[in-house]
């Protein structure tokens, strides 16, 4: 019978930081997105204050009324749709969490 896993381990560290700064997280895998998103603005101590969104084989998701640009870029999944669990069992899933555009502040690199 098949059994879903009920947690999903998160190695988060930012990219391109020195020391490494990293959170291992714990959430249940079937979050979405959107709710992770909430969690990792938490874990960091960040604000919510700025664009973001995850990018997770070579594709986008985030809130497409904020991330859709209206000039046919690539398309914006609606991360409030996608779980965690919808990339369990993948050991090359790599999330990379995209937080403040402009400045690239800080990128995440997840794998559940």
């Amino acid at each position: 019978m098949f059994s879903q896993r009920k947690v999903a381990q998160l190695n988060v560290r930012l990219i391109e930081i020195d020391p490494p700064i990293w959170r291992r997280l714990l959430v249940p895998s079937d979050w979405t997105l959107a709710k992770l998103h909430r969690v990792l603005q938490a874990a960091f101590g960040w604000t919510d204050a700025h664009l973001h969104e995850f990018q997770i084989g070579g594709l986008r998701y985030g809130d497409p009324d904020l991330l859709d640009d209206g000039f046919d870029g690539p398309r914006v999944f609606d991360y409030a749709d996608v779980r965690l669990l919808d990339f369990l069992g993948q050991p090359e899933a790599v999330f990379v969490y995209v937080y403040d555009f402009g400045d690239n502040f800080a990128g995440s690199a997840l794998s559940p």
